[in-house]
């Protein structure tokens, strides 16, 4: 018999061996909290399954006086034993339950819209059917990008009064990265947390561009495996665009990969973002594979 329960500091290891990953944010990611994570459990209480909902950029944003924040996000993960002989009805128990637990949310905040959101490869097909049944909605079409390491990198030109390098986290680093993140995406940040989960792990460097003291454009990145690493989180201030300093700042971090023996870098964008996608196709990026974005609203 399969039942579904809160999680218990107790079951991490049990995860670690489900997903290795999110047994890494359950124990160090602060946008993981302990109340909004479950796991499934046979009739031994042995875990055959985690899901969790993680606060979004947008989620910080909740209880303040706001108006260009039309939706606010939980993330939601959901991992099953693999090849466990009822891994469809484990998963349906696990998203169901966490559905019902993210309507708390809705009943304390009534007049704002919330989302659960996740993602899942255009590959896998019988797991957005599944959501589909579980009420969710495919909402949008994220594409990843890849770029051949193995190729010539272009230089750009900048104004000479621009610095480019890997940022220092340490005083008020954090403060003036933050600070930039939060114009360079439309008034709405990253995570913190997410950022000092990230910047743990040794491949992690944030590379940024600066005129004089103040960051203006950024592109962060880490090793995924066999090769490749991630180009994410890029962003560049409104007054500091069309000027080739995002360009520049994504082709250093490009070099830096590319010394260190890596072959790919890839790099995720909201579909609708046309300016974003224009500039990364220019550069030599060119689509790998297209994530769908999934929505559940209470």
């Amino acid at each position: 018999m399969i039942s579904i329960r809160e999680f218990q500091e107790k079951d991490l290891e049990s995860i670690k061996n489900i997903h290795f990953f999110m047994w890494l944010q359950l124990q160090w990611q602060k946008d993981f909290h302990k109340e909004d994570a479950i796991v499934a459990v046979d009739e031994d209480d042995s875990v055959i399954g985690v899901a969790a909902l993680s606060y979004g950029g947008t989620w910080y944003y909740i209880e303040s006086n706001v108006t260009h924040i039309p939706e606010y996000y939980m993330q939601f993960e959901c991992h099953v034993q693999e090849n466990h002989p009822d891994f469809k009805l484990v998963k349906h128990l696990l998203i169901d339950a966490l559905k019902k637990h993210f309507t708390t949310y809705k009943e304390k905040y009534p007049d704002k819209k919330i989302v659960m959101r996740c993602w899942c490869e255009d590959s896998s097909l019988e797991e957005m059917e599944q959501l589909l049944k579980e009420q969710f909605t495919a909402h949008g079409i994220t594409p990843v990008l890849s770029f051949d390491l193995t190729g010539e990198i272009p230089n750009y030109t900048i104004p000479e009064s621009i610095s480019i390098g890997v940022h220092s986290f340490e005083d008020d680093g954090m403060k003036q990265y933050m600070e930039a993140n939060e114009l360079g995406f439309d008034n709405v940040r990253d995570s913190e947390h997410e950022l000092w989960f990230r910047l743990s792990g040794d491949t992690t460097k944030v590379f940024v561009a600066k005129d004089g003291d103040k960051v203006i454009s950024s592109v962060t990145v880490w090793g995924i495996g066999d090769g490749r690493s991630a180009t994410e989180n890029i962003f560049t201030i409104p007054d500091y665009r069309h000027k080739n300093i995002a360009r520049e700042t994504i082709a250093t971090s490009l070099r830096y990969l590319k010394e260190l023996g890596e072959t790919q870098a890839t790099l995720s964008v909201v579909g609708e973002n046309i300016p974003a996608i224009s500039l990364y196709l220019s550069m030599g990026y060119h689509v790998f594979y297209n994530l769908f974005e999934m929505h559940y609203t209470p």
